[in-house]
């Protein structure tokens, strides 16, 4: 994997996401800027492709 600087995810969100099936996990949330993200907005998976055999799960806004 190639080096990849900190500072280019900077701003960013880390949130307590509630998935609809009960379970629990952190990650970023994405694609919105950092005031705009609320406690308890809908949101949709969106995967940041790491390498050809890893995918992180990050969260967008949802649609509508």
């Amino acid at each position: 994997m190639g080096y990849r600087p900190v500072t280019a995810d900077v701003p960013c969100v880390v949130a307590l996401i509630q998935l609809a099936e009960g379970p629990q996990l952190m990650s970023n949330v994405v694609e919105c800027e950092p005031e705009r993200v609320t406690i308890g907005m809908a949101v949709a998976v969106t995967f940041e492709d790491r390498s050809k055999d890893i995918s992180i799960p990050k969260f967008r806004p949802a649609a509508g």
